[in-house]
């Protein structure tokens, strides 16, 4: 019992020493290790790699960050987490395995084709998805017609806003159920073409 009691401390320890939450210094790209630091205000590390176990990376209020490439974030227990007043506006792909955090007031805008799955490490919602009420994402670009919305996620506001053609009707075969707070349709691709629910 003692020796179980030991391993499980000596665990968190370690965990702790290693794990690191990382703060967005402005409005910058956050796929670039420099624009993170450890302390809110600056001063303190940049992280060495975007992959290190529990890491967490913290979107600050009045930041605007702008993907500007293929963004590879995490492990099982890293976190992307949006505080209010802060949004992320994926132009390139995010590939999350953790748990991806919209506080109330966070704003993600998803405009990119990438490949949108619930494998870990595969999309931005790969992983784990925690939308407060008041929070909202945005779709302004999608993969294609064919892959609706990911049907475990329990979204805030939800906001339909593309204006390119994703292939033809986008249906949401019935999936989309969970939506905390408000869903809004703003534009539905090219001419002639539907979100379906």
């Amino acid at each position: 019992m003692k020796n179980s009691i030991l391993f499980f401390i000596l665990t968190v320890i370690c965990f702790s020493a290693f794990a690191t939450t990382y703060y967005s210094q402005g409005s910058v790209t956050p796929n670039s290790l420099g624009n993170w630091n450890s302390n809110r205000l600056g001063g303190g590390t940049s992280p060495a790699s975007f992959v290190n176990a529990g890491d967490e990376f913290v979107i600050q209020n009045a930041h605007t960050l702008y993907t500007t490439a293929i963004w590879t974030v995490g492990s099982p227990t890293s976190i992307i987490r949006i505080e209010s007043g802060g949004v992320l506006y994926a132009s390139f792909a995010v590939l999350l395995t953790g748990t991806f955090e919209l506080q109330n007031g966070g704003v993600y805008y998803h405009d990119n084709t990438g490949q949108v799955t619930a494998g870990a490490g595969t999309s931005i919602f790969g992983g784990n998805e925690s939308f407060a009420p008041g929070s909202t994402c945005e779709i302004r670009n999608w993969i294609n017609h064919t892959t609706p919305l990911p049907a475990s996620v329990n979204w805030g506001n939800l906001v339909i806003n593309y204006n390119g053609s994703i292939g033809g009707n986008w249906n949401q075969q019935g999936a989309l159920t969970s939506i905390q707070g408000n869903l809004i349709i703003k534009r539905t691709g090219t001419t002639g073409q539907d979100f379906r629910l």
